[in-house]
């Protein structure tokens, strides 16, 4: 994937998005990281893919959603996803994307995991 977020020819978004949508899920996965790294990634693919059935590429469109010109939106979205209680590197990943947004949600997310966590008995 980081070679991919590397590649100068113009055609490569098109074929990365293809790629995150209709790939086997490690390479769709795969796809959403080198469109996020290119900031090329697409907010209603990404909203999309954050119903997929595997974890991987649920949480790639997560991180992929932190780039998309349409902050306002990815981070209603993105806060949505952590309400619904996801699996756990989904969450994770939401809360990465609103702290890269710059949405108070992430750091909440954090909190409250910590607190949960160090309130946990041994």
């Amino acid at each position: 994937a980081e070679a991919l977020a590397l590649g100068r020819n113009a055609d490569l978004r098109a074929a990365l998005a293809r790629l995150a949508d209709d790939a086997a899920p490690a390479i769709t996965a795969a796809a959403l990281h080198a469109l996020r790294s290119r900031r090329q990634a697409a907010y209603a693919p990404c909203v999309a893919l954050l119903g997929h059935p595997d974890a991987r590429v649920a949480a790639a469109a997560a991180r992929a959603l932190a780039t998309v010109p349409e902050r306002r939106a990815a981070a209603l979205v993105l806060r949505r996803v952590l309400a619904d209680d996801p699996d756990e590197a989904i969450a994770v990943a939401a809360a990465e994307s609103l702290l890269a947004i710059g949405d108070a949600a992430g750091l909440a997310f954090v909190r409250a995991e910590l607190e949960a966590e160090s309130a946990a008995p041994l």
